[in-house]
């Protein structure tokens, strides 16, 4: 979010609005963690955090925003003033799970079993961000996409295959969930990116270009496929996204 503000503010706009100084433009990320990207590997965060400085961004780390007013955001040790304030801080678990009577995570997931069923409710399960799965570790199942769809595989093949079992299953003899982490990638602007798939580790154009192929491979259908690249490559090529914005005519912009 903080790349892509920058991109807009500094080239967008600078093209786009003639009345628009983008070097008044002034993009702040509070960072909570000592790092951004705090679970990557850490020659990873450090890219992430370089490359964000060279987009102009004024990256606070260690700054857990205490307070936010029109205008004005508060962290422990200073006071921002800002027009635009974007928030951006994960999920919350759908308020119907504080209505089941069940143990509960501070972000109300439901605290399951290593199989994904709700303790004392073998029948049901929980998956996605309405769960906290815990790893054989000890650890947390990431709360992404690729790991909701892994445990709703898991979760059909214990209901298919208790379905074709005549007999009661003990929840003890069901196979626990195991999360396989195939890799995750973060998008920081134009040909900036970190990827850590495995062992491997890379960043700027190359993490870049692995991240629009993961993507590219996940649409459905040749066509769709080629269509999606052509738009990509001409939009790279040309570099015109534009930008619409909303001006108070009874304020200077």
């Amino acid at each position: 979010m903080a790349g892509a503000l920058a991109e807009l503010t500094k080239r967008v706009f600078a093209r786009d609005y003639r009345n628009v100084d983008p070097e008044e433009a002034r993009i702040v990320l509070l960072e909570a963690g000592e790092y951004p990207l705090s679970d990557y590997d850490p020659h990873l965060r450090n890219k992430a955090a370089q490359a964000l400085k060279r987009l102009g961004v004024e990256l606070i780390p260690s700054s857990p925003v205490k307070g936010i007013e029109p205008g004005l955001v508060r962290t422990a040790s200073a006071e921002i003033h800002a027009e635009t304030i974007v928030w951006t801080a994960g999920v919350m678990a759908n308020p119907v799970t504080k209505t089941l009577g069940v143990d509960l995570d501070k972000r109300g997931r439901i605290r399951v079993r290593p199989d994904a069923s709700v303790p004392g409710h073998p029948e049901v399960f929980a998956i996605g961000d309405a769960a906290q799965i815990l790893t054989p570790n000890g650890g947390e199942v990431p709360g992404i996409a690729p790991a909701a769809l892994q445990a709703a595989r898991h979760v059909a093949r214990l209901i298919h295959r208790e379905l074709d079992t005549p007999a009661p299953v003990r929840t003890g003899d069901r196979e626990p969930f195991r999360y396989r982490d195939r890799g995750r990638m973060a998008t920081i602007g134009r040909s900036l990116a970190v990827a850590e798939i495995g062992g491997l580790r890379v960043s700027g154009l190359v993490a870049w270009l692995l991240w629009l192929f993961v993507h590219l491979i996940s649409l459905i259908g040749f066509r769709n496929r080629m269509i999606v690249l052509i738009q990509w490559f001409a939009a790279y090529a040309r570099y015109r996204n534009g930008a619409r914005i909303m001006i108070n005519p009874d304020e200077p912009a």
